[in-house]
């Protein structure tokens, strides 16, 4: 049915007009619309191909604009019906209107035109219960895949899957977009970050302020600085290292194993990073501890540790001198003259004893004999007794003498009585014969003996018959011993095994201590210096742990890599030396792990100190007194728990208790088991679990040193934190009510007066943002360096919150440089590049490219030591850009620069700004103002006033002024004052609009010559500063913010003065004024620093009242010494001579020879009856020829010797046959030298049948006192040590003065050499008494006194604190070991009638350069050691005794003082003479003279002329360090009441 008969409805007349065009297609002409079906409703339409991408795109574009409220796009299709309905109905009313929803505006149409269909056929409308159920509205989806109707199945399936591909498609696109989109931004942002840094890439658009003052001489200095090369610097801190970023996905996904391996990525790249920081701080240990120090360093670390551990493992062979057992080869008896140049020992003399038988034969004998002597220059003593011997051959207590030896004549066949035989004693020194060596033919017996009895019998038988004359003339002899070899080795090992477990453990100890002392030393200076904490905040770390972990890490690294070869090569020592049986992997690894251990043990102590001086002394002292306690504590104290304990917390009692162990298996000559327990040990524990202490202490001592760091020095606080976010506009540092306060230390507060806390900070709150430099200003104590080391992370945080960007990291310029002295410019800008920057490929030409805009390119080799101050600070600021900081704290930036190096400075920062944020304080109030974008004004801790520079000059500046000179009347200017006077007029404005407008006005009036000055930020400042804020008022009463309203105050600020401060004319006072006030001087340093002159008198006392323990159960020593040297023997010598042997053992033959008559004439020769004494065992044939074992070869003969050495005894004889000649083999006995001689004498009977009995005896040692007392001796040792030790201590504060050039000052400023020193020898002085009265010790004063002074002379020379004392102390120690070592020398070997002579001359030679000599001496006699108090000795203060050490340290006194003051005066020889001065330049022939010259040369002559001016003259003054000049041949002068300037830049010479 269709409406063309329905009329036009007109909407000008119908009520609907109102709503305007009704929304339903009975409201169109049905002329004006042709009636179509629509797809669906069958037709042509149905068989059309359907678009069901476009269907779903358009759909999605409708329900997107129906969310959105935005017009939809119309359809690409022209012929739509709906889309011409919609556009028709949209027409007229859209204009204005909102557009309603579709669904509620359909059914208010269909309600409105309800009566029209009033009469229309109810079917013609209606749906089916089908299109009615279908239409039910319901989500998208749900309506696509829940259709009811079978026809659309197909259609929904169709439609799913073409979403499912748009889906897809959109992906795809987007991922691709995404991926082509990262690219892009990666690429932009490496190229900026890397070429895009302003400092040293400055671009045309670089808009840097810049103010260049028109001087002269600093553009004359700059010229030819612009023309350099360019370079373009690449910023390696922001060339991120792949391995170090999350990996970049090509495609979206979001899945967990994506999300975990870039996080994997993130960490690996992490732990990368730190351990190249780690890599960089072991670079810098080594630099500083081997590279800068390689002598000290390698005696330190190598050469002295093992010179010790070589002394001790050979000491076996020096107390046991090379020896070797076993049997000898045959060789001729030495001739006598032989035997006489072949002797040592200063044997000089030769004695003949005759007994008074003169005349006869034995005098005959004697002459022959005494002709080799004579010829070669013996002196010869004929002696008619024997006693006489005592003084003629005196011998020592060591058994030496200067005789070659002695004979003794008892009888001849006619002297006394005939019928007698040849019967003599040869004698000498007792010393003779402990060592043998069978592969020498040269052994004692060999020397002393055989030649010197060989000639006396041949001198008998060349008296014999003829057959006899010639039959002793060939025979040899050999040596043998009844131990093998191996067997004395062996009994050589025990001996020395026995001794070394009671004191291995700490002597080789001593080898391994060095690096304690140098790592605990480096670490405590490096944290005085300021170096520690430096590291520490600039380091990109989000944890302060982490830095302090690699800083430990580092630690151990360098030095176990310089100790390492030590560790080694005394692993080896040992196990190739010392503990040859056990495996030699065993001592080689333990050293290694010990050395370890030592290293994780000295940072534990380390971390302890806050100051080097007494750092390294103190854990020296703790470490070996811990190696010590294992060795001195008895084993019933020693239970298993006291070892446990101590070999598990301290590595040098487990290396004392290891190496004890390992001695005791040596000494069982077994190899050591660390399964198992010691042998006859008295603890019950393994060398196993002593290893597992030391990998213990290993890892855990590094831990708790940074624990202990943490607990004690570190600077972190939970209140700053650094985060991560990429909100540009946000504040990269932000102060939340930050406060500081400094609390008494709890020590001080609970033993002396409690102070309230100082607040250096109240509540501050502040903001910095990137690109901006913000400027802190204020008076001295006003908070800012607080403030910026609490940003900086270098302080704690009391209260509040600090929050800092940490992308980036951070840079820190303190206030005091903190350098490495000894480390280059380049090496402090790669140093910190390694620690701040991911990736340091091409670090050399980026560090060059930083120091040369720093302008320190002269100066890239040069330490930090030599340069200036000024050159140290763009050091400082080098080290702060490296690795692109994007949060620079500065602390005073020009502190010490010249105005050339300032303004560089000034653009580098103005340069650097836009990259990052920097914080500065500053005092230059023109700095503030060129270089700031935001000023905090601080005063007392509190933020008084804050915005830009013109804000506050706006706000709190005095206003404009217009100056009209007089003589010109200016006009009157509406809201501006006018002030006449009669310099003129002056108009006040208070903004920049009526300062304009006021010259507008002066220009109408004809006026033109006016001045105009605006407000300073010295105005704002000083206004500011005196708020009444400085008595105490509240922050929020005064608190100032440019974007506030507030009145102005219009009254003029009146700035008041202080009264003139009455300075004195200053003038020279008194030596002895000048001491008493140095002398205050050390008593106020004393009060602050008081625990190294605590440490001096604990050490002192405490060894004081130790030291006399050894003393409690000694006596007086006695005089026994006699004058005449009429000493008795202590026993009579005992005389060996084979008639009195028992025990006795031959091999002998040939057996033909040996002949009862033969074996007759012996036992008559042997019996009591020819015997000195008138005793023997020999009495019949028969029992001689029981002693004999019969050889019937010479082969079986050397056979029997060396197959039964152990039980012959004295030898064995051969007699010679057809084919030999005869030789004797003798038993090489250390109690039975005469072994030889009585083999010989054998040989000799039996080859020429004679009647002749030798004999052998030891010179007679003299019953002689005991001169000293072992317990006494110890206690002088122990006690000249402590003299040792702490006097050092006296040279720790000259030597830190000297280095802080506190002394240059004090002399610059008038103070003289001799008052300084006397008032430091009157402080030490002091202490010294205390000392001295308390251990009531004689001469401790002079000694002291001495000793003090002497150390002020070495630490004139010292390069650190700790190097004085060491050199103080050890210098000390060696002379005390020498002289103490001298007096035993002499003991031992000088007879004891000359010893108190030489003891004399021993102390007037040492004693002369050593004052710990002089005490020693004096305690020497004071408690009666070697016999000093006796003598011819009338008074005390006699040279001899206490006058000797007295008059030495009083000369050493002024000596010392002397050489002190000479030297430090600067007075040396040359400077006595007259100088030669080169002639400067314009001097010189030929030189072209110019203006500067001329006045140079005005001056100088000026300078010379005017002696009588009054003021300061300076004549051709040069200064030079090493090869560099740095002042050359300057003269100048001052005249009284003038002001006088040195100019020139940075390292010109001015300081100097």
């Amino acid at each position: 049915m269709t409406t063309a008969h329905r009329p036009t409805f007109d909407p000008a007349r119908g009520k609907e007009a109102q709503r305007g065009v009704a929304y339903h297609q009975r409201l169109l002409p049905a002329h004006k619309q042709l009636k179509t079906r629509q797809p669906g409703q069958g037709g042509d339409a149905d068989t059309q191909p359907k678009d069901l991408r476009a269907q779903l795109l358009d759909a999605e574009a409708a329900h997107f604009s129906k969310i959105n409220g935005t017009a939809t796009k119309p359809p690409p299709s022209a012929d739509s019906v709906q889309s011409s309905k919609r556009q028709l109905e949209a027409g007229p009313g859209q204009d204005g209107e909102v557009e309603e929803d579709i669904e509620a505006k359909r059914r208010r149409v269909l309600e409105e035109t309800r009566h029209i269909d009033a009469d229309s056929d109810g079917s013609s409308n209606a749906s089916s219960d089908e299109d009615r159920y279908c239409s039910k509205p319901a989500p998208r989806t749900q309506r696509l895949a829940n259709c009811c109707s079978d026809d659309e199945e197909d259609e929904t399936a169709e439609l799913l899957r073409e979403l499912e591909k748009i889906k897809k498609e959109r992906a795809e696109r987007q991922a691709q977009e995404d991926r082509a989109k990262a690219e892009a931004e990666q690429e932009d942002r490496e190229r900026d970050i890397a070429l895009g840094n302003p400092l040293l890439n400055p671009s045309k658009n670089n808009d840097s302020k810049r103010k260049w003052d028109d001087d002269v001489v600093f553009r004359n200095q700059a010229r030819g600085t612009e023309n350099k090369g360019k370079k373009e610097f690449v910023n390696v801190r922001h060339i991120i290292d792949r391995r170090a970023t999350p990996a970049r996905t090509n495609y979206l996904d979001a899945g967990s194993f994506t999300l975990r391996l870039s996080q994997a990525v993130h960490a690996v790249g992490s732990m990368a990073m730190f351990a190249h920081q780690i890599w960089t701080l072991v670079k810098k240990d080594l630099l500083i501890a081997a590279a800068r120090r390689p002598i000290s360093t390698t005696i330190r670390a190598l050469l002295l540790p093992l010179a010790i551990v070589l002394i001790i493992s050979y000491a076996q062979y020096f107390f046991n001198p090379p020896q070797h057992f076993g049997v000898g080869e045959t060789s001729p008896i030495l001739s006598l003259s032989n035997a006489i140049a072949g002797s040592s020992g200063g044997r000089t003399n030769i004695a003949f004893v005759d007994n008074g038988l003169k005349g006869g034969e034995i005098a005959s004998i004697i002459d022959d004999v005494a002709t080799s002597f004579r010829k070669a220059g013996k002196s010869i003593h004929n002696l008619t007794q024997e006693s006489d011997l005592l003084k003629t051959c005196a011998s020592s207590q060591r058994g030496t003498t200067s005789c070659f030896g002695a004979v003794v004549f008892h009888s001849s066949p006619t002297e006394p009585v005939k019928g007698g035989v040849w019967n003599y004693t040869i004698r000498s020194d007792t010393s003779l014969g402990h060592y043998f060596n069978v592969k020498s033919p040269n052994n004692d017996a060999q020397v002393y003996l055989l030649p010197l009895q060989r000639t006396i019998d041949l001198a008998i038988a060349a008296r014999m018959e003829p057959p006899m004359q010639n039959a002793l003339q060939v025979i040899r002899q050999y040596i043998y011993t009844q131990e093998s070899e191996e067997k004395r080795e062996t009994d050589t090992r025990r001996s020395y095994f026995s001794a070394g477990i009671a004191f291995f453990g700490v002597i080789y100890f001593l080898g391994m201590v060095g690096v304690v002392y140098q790592m605990t030393g480096l670490i405590a200076t490096e944290r005085e210096r300021g170096l520690t904490q430096l590291i520490d905040a600039m380091m990109p770390q989000s944890h302060r742990w982490q830095p302090q972990l690699a800083r430990v890490f580092a630690h151990h690294t360098a030095f176990s890599i310089i100790y390492l070869p030590s560790w080694l090569a005394t692993g080896i020592v040992l196990a190739s030396v010392v503990f040859v049986k056990s495996a030699a992997a065993i001592t080689i690894c333990y050293h290694l792990m010990a050395g370890l251990a030592l290293c994780s043990y000295a940072l534990v102590g380390g971390a302890f100190f806050k100051k080097a001086q007494l750092s390294g002394i103190i854990m020296i002292v703790i470490t070996v007194v811990l190696a010590v306690i294992p060795q001195v504590l008895s084993p019933s104290k020693q239970t298993l728990a006291t070892v446990v304990a101590l070999s598990l917390i301290f590595p040098s009692s487990n290396y004392t208790y290891f190496i004890t162990s390992m001695a005791r298996w040596e000494y069982e000559n077994l190899p050591t088991n660390v399964s198992k327990i010691a042998p006859g040990s008295p603890w019950k524990l393994t060398g196993l679990i002593l290893w597992v202490f030391l990998i213990i202490q290993i890892f855990v001592y590094p831990l708790l040193a940074v624990v202990i760091e943490q607990f004690l020095f570190s600077t972190a606080s939970s209140n700053r934190k650094m985060l991560s976010h990429n909100d540009k506009s946000a504040a990269t540092v932000q102060l939340r009510g930050f406060s500081k306060s400094y609390r008494q230390h709890w020590l001080l507060r609970i033993f002396w007066k409690s102070k309230a806390d100082v607040h250096a900070v109240k509540g501050l709150s502040l903001d910095a943002h990137k690109g901006q430099i913000l400027m802190l200003l204020g008076p001295n104590g006003s908070g800012k360096s607080t403030t910026l080391d609490a940003i900086a992370g270098l302080s704690k945080v009391t209260s509040g919150r600090i929050d800092i960007d940490g992308n980036g990291g951070l840079g820190i310029a303190p206030q005091n440089n903190v350098l490495w002295d000894d480390f280059t410019a380049e090496e402090h800008v790669k140093l910190m590049y390694g620690l701040k920057a991911a990736n340091t490929r091409n670090i050399g030409e980026h560090s060059t490219t930083l120091i040369e805009a720093c302008d320190l390119t002269r100066k890239t080799k040069a330490k930090a030591k030599t340069l200036s101050g000024g050159q140290k600070r763009k050091l400082q600021l080098a080290m702060m850009f490296a690795g692109g900081s994007t949060v620079c704290c500065i602390d005073e930036v020009s502190s010490g620069l010249d105005p050339l190096s300032r303004r560089k400075i000034w653009d580098i920062l103005l340069a650097e700004r836009g990259e990052r944020t920097i914080i500065m304080t500053t005092h230059f109030l023109d700095e503030a103002d060129f270089l700031s974008d935001h000023i905090a004004i601080l005063s007392t801790g509190h933020l008084i006033a804050e915005g830009s520079s013109a804000g506050l000059k706006h706000r709190y500046g005095e206003g404009y002024k217009i100056h009209v000179p007089a003589g010109r009347t200016g006009p009157f200017i509406h809201g501006v004052d006018r002030k006449e006077s009669s310099n003129g007029t002056t108009y006040a404005s208070h903004d920049p609009a009526s300062t304009t407008r006021s010259i507008d006005a002066l220009g109408k009036a004809g006026i033109d010559d006016f001045r105009v000055s605006g407000p300073t930020l010295e105005d704002v400042f000083l206004k500011v500063a005196g708020s009444p804020l400085d008595r105490g008022t509240s922050q929020e009463d005064h608190h100032v913010s440019i974007t506030k309203e507030k009145p102005r105050d219009n009254a003029e600020t009146v700035i008041s003065f202080a009264p003139r401060v009455d300075l004195h004319n200053g003038r020279q006072i008194t030596p002895w004024r000048q001491a008493w006030l140095l002398y205050r001087k050390r008593w106020m340093v004393f009060r602050r620093n008081y625990f190294p002159m605590l440490f001096a008198i604990a050490t002192a006392l405490i060894g004081a009242g130790v030291c006399p323990i050894f003393l409690k159960w000694t006596k007086a020593m006695e005089c026994g010494i006699q004058a005449d040297n009429a000493y008795t023997p202590a026993y009579p010598s005992y005389v060996q001579s084979l008639a009195q042997d028992y025990g006795l053992a031959f091999v002998g033959g040939p057996s033909a020879k040996i002949t009862g008559m033969t074996l007759a004439g012996l036992a008559d020769i042997y019996s009591q009856d020819h015997t000195e004494d008138g005793s023997g065992t020999i009495d019949s044939v028969s029992t001689l020829r029981s002693f004999i074992t019969p050889a019937s070869t010479y082969q079986d003969f050397s056979e029997q010797i060396a197959l039964g050495n152990a039980t012959i005894t004295p030898g064995g004889f051969w007699l010679g046959g057809d084919t030999s000649t005869p030789v004797f083999a003798w038993l090489a006995d250390p109690y039975n030298f005469g072994n030889a001689l009585e083999l010989q004498n054998v040989v000799n009977n039996m080859l020429i049948g004679g009647r002749i009995t030798t004999s052998f005896s030891e010179f007679d040692i003299p019953d002689e006192p005991i001169v000293y007392d072992y317990a006494v001796l110890i206690f002088i040792i122990y006690y000249a040590l402590v003299l040792c030790l702490y006097p050092g201590l006296y040279a720790l504060y000259p030597t830190v003065e000297r280095l802080r050039n506190v002394r240059a000052m004090q002399y610059s400023n008038g103070v003289r050499s001799l008052p300084l020193w006397l008032a430091y020898i009157m402080f030490d002085l002091g202490f010294t008494l205390i000392i001295s009265i308390i251990s009531t010790v004689l001469f401790s004063v002079g000694t002291r006194l001495c000793s003090s002074i002497l150390s002020y002379i070495i630490s004139m020379f010292a390069s650190s604190q700790l190097a004085a004392w060491a050199f103080c102390t050890s210098g000390q120690f060696v002379f005390c070991l020498g002289y103490f070592g001298a007096y035993i020398g002499v003991q031992s070997n000088v007879p004891i009638g000359d010893l108190i002579s030489t003891l004399n001359k021993v102390h007037y030679t040492i004693g002369l350069v050593s004052p710990v000599a002089n005490v020693i001496r004096a305690l020497f006699i004071s408690l009666n050691q070697f016999s000093l108090l006796c003598g011819d000795t009338s008074s005390p203060g006699a040279i001899e005794l206490y006058g000797g050490p007295i008059l030495y340290l009083i000369l050493q006194i002024f000596l010392f003082f002397g050489i002190l003051i000479w030297w430090d005066s600067g007075v040396s020889l040359i400077s006595l003479g007259a100088r030669k001065h080169k002639k400067p330049a314009f001097e010189m022939e030929g030189a072209a003279p110019n203006a500067a010259s001329k006045d140079v040369a005005d001056e100088i002559k000026r300078v010379k002329e005017d002696i009588s001016a009054e003021g300061l003259r300076v004549l051709h003054l040069s200064k030079s360090f090493g090869k560099t000049k740095a002042v050359d041949d300057v003269t100048f002068g001052v005249d009284g009441g003038e002001v006088f300037a040195l100019l020139g830049p940075n390292g010109a010479g001015k300081s100097k």
